[in-house]
């Protein structure tokens, strides 16, 4: 996948493998904050979250000239974009849930 987005061949799989288990974690909690938004609104602030953490260390390894701009490219479309999306709502949700 590295070289696919014009990456080098990752020399530590153990860091990706650890990498993959957190994706799929998160995934499971969007999965769930999904199933039932209001319920399980607490949630929702680990989504964004995430996904600023994930984008600013993808940007910064882009900006260094350890990533490759196609990656850089899928940040902006998949958390960049999202983020400020998913902030307003958790805000939203929780300032409905208090009144």
């Amino acid at each position: 996948m590295a070289a696919a987005f014009g990456g080098v061949a990752p020399n530590y799989p153990f860091v990706i493998r650890l990498w993959m288990a957190f994706v799929f974690m998160f995934g499971c909690m969007f999965w769930e904050t999904s199933r039932d938004v209001v319920g399980r609104r607490v949630l929702i602030k680990y989504n964004w979250i995430e996904k600023t953490l994930t984008a600013t260390a993808i940007t910064i390894g882009y900006f260094m000239g350890e990533a490759p701009l196609k990656l850089l490219v899928l940040i902006i479309l998949t958390n960049w974009l999202w983020i400020p999306v998913i902030a307003y709502y958790d805000f939203a949700i929780q300032r409905r849930s208090q009144a």
